[in-house]
């Protein structure tokens, strides 16, 4: 259930920031692919722009339907996250 919590976590907080961010349904992961392409930024900006404030995993390392995601470990505490 910690992981589901996690997961429901994050998803409120895209929600409430208005962060342009598309949290897909959580599918019996603790990895979250996160959609970032409403942004409108390329990945090399959007990972320079985040550098030194959290460690995620470019989408586009895991092949062309990668682009335009990433990956977030939801599988930490609660205080991680926050």
């Amino acid at each position: 259930y910690y992981i589901k919590d996690n997961y429901n976590f994050v998803e409120n907080f895209i929600n409430k920031e208005s962060l342009n961010l598309h949290l897909p349904k959580m599918q019996a992961t603790y990895l979250s692919w996160i959609n970032f392409q409403k942004i409108c930024l390329s990945e090399e900006q959007f990972f320079h722009d985040l550098e030194h404030k959290l460690i995620l995993s470019k989408g586009s390392i895991f092949g062309k339907n990668g682009n335009g995601f990433f990956r977030m470990n939801i599988a930490t505490p609660r205080a991680v996250l926050r």
